[in-house]
């Protein structure tokens, strides 16, 4: 979604404080705001917005989670009355339409065109009367591996989305089928070395280093194993490790796996 905040109407708003059952006063609350301009050292007239939720206000990210009920049981609706055909796992799991938080979803439908069409009309019902807009560029598809290309151009077509691959990352996590391989984590890696190149690596400490890595979704053993895989037994760097006695010594990082992968 582009600019969630921007673009939510405040008439749509209001009409889902009352079919939630909320009193007046919450909607006043939102609602009978003013804001003045500071032009050339002279204030505008008050007047009021139309659109968009404060940025700031800590009562905006429910008022947003309130706006996205409302496309989650549209999908969840469609999908029981069979507007839309859910893409279907193994016998016994459960079925799984949708998953939403923030302005990122993923959606699981299945690839005949009478589903996507009613996904898609959804959608268009969703943008013109929450003022929401989908980013058609920030947007894929996927499909199984054994789709054709015509099915592949067809879904192009009616959803004038570019077909994706996996593997994905999604709120930071690495999305991927089968078993884990090492060129899964380039991104993340490409991304911590961005990050800790030049001063930024000399001023952060053992346990900065660690925090940092946490932050980011990454474990300190798995960076290490991870990087230090694609480097050769000629390829020797320093690590400072921490022994027994809480003192620090110095081996090679290569030793330090092997002593590490021998535990």
């Amino acid at each position: 979604m582009k600019k969630v905040f921007d673009r939510i109407e405040s008439n749509f708003l209001t009409e889902v404080f009352r079919h939630f059952g909320f009193i007046d006063l919450v909607d006043a609350c939102i609602r009978e705001n003013h804001f003045s301009l500071l032009v050339n050292d002279t204030f505008t007239p008050f007047f009021m917005t139309t659109q968009g939720l404060r940025q700031g206000d800590h009562l905006s990210p429910t008022l947003f989670i309130l706006v996205e009920e409302v496309f989650s049981r549209t999908l969840s609706r469609a999908v029981t009355r069979g507007l839309i055909q859910p893409y279907h796992l193994k016998r016994g799991c459960p079925i799984i339409s949708h998953f939403l938080f923030v302005d990122d979803a993923i959606l699981f439908l299945n690839e005949c065109e009478a589903s996507i069409r009613g996904l898609m009309t959804i959608i268009s019902s969703y943008e013109c009367v929450a003022g929401q807009l989908v980013n058609a560029l920030k947007s894929i598809f996927m499909v199984a591996s054994f789709a054709t290309i015509s099915i592949i151009r067809r879904i192009q077509n009616l959803t004038g989305f570019l077909c994706g691959h996996l593997p994905f990352d999604y709120l930071r996590c690495l999305i991927f089928f089968g078993r884990t391989r090492v060129y899964y984590f380039d991104f993340f890696l490409c991304k911590l070395r961005k990050k800790l190149d030049g001063w930024k690596l000399q001023l952060l400490s053992l346990g900065n280093t660690s925090v940092f890595l946490k932050r980011h979704g990454l474990s300190l053993d798995l960076l290490l194993e991870i990087s230090l895989i694609e480097l050769s037994p000629s390829d020797d760097h320093l690590i400072w490790t921490l022994t027994l006695d809480e003192s620090f010594s110095c081996n090679s990082s290569w030793n330090y796996f092997k002593n590490r992968s021998a535990k």
